[in-house]
């Protein structure tokens, strides 16, 4: 007799991809690693910024032109975009 575990499904709670999650053991709350990464670095990102002293408004200019310049390193949508996860 073979004993099935039962499963179900759950949303990523960065993209919105349903994936299946077993009822026992611990629950994932992301699809893939590219979610589990997003989240991760970006939590850095948060943490990193809000420890700066934003007095000084030069300085505030020159990181939101660093942040753009990230930004626009990132591919486009429908053209470079691995389309496994929806972020």
């Amino acid at each position: 007799m073979i004993i099935q575990t039962p499963e179900f499904f759950i949303k990523s709670k960065v993209c919105g991809s349903t994936f299946k999650q077993k009822i026992n053991g611990r629950h994932r709350e992301y699809c893939n690693d590219n979610c589990k990464n997003y989240t991760k670095y970006l939590n850095a990102l948060v943490k990193t910024i809000d420890s700066i002293d934003f007095t000084n408004h030069e300085y505030v200019k020159s990181i939101k032109s660093d942040l753009f310049s990230v930004v626009n390193h990132m591919p486009k949508k429908n053209k470079e975009v691995n389309h496994d996860c929806n972020i």
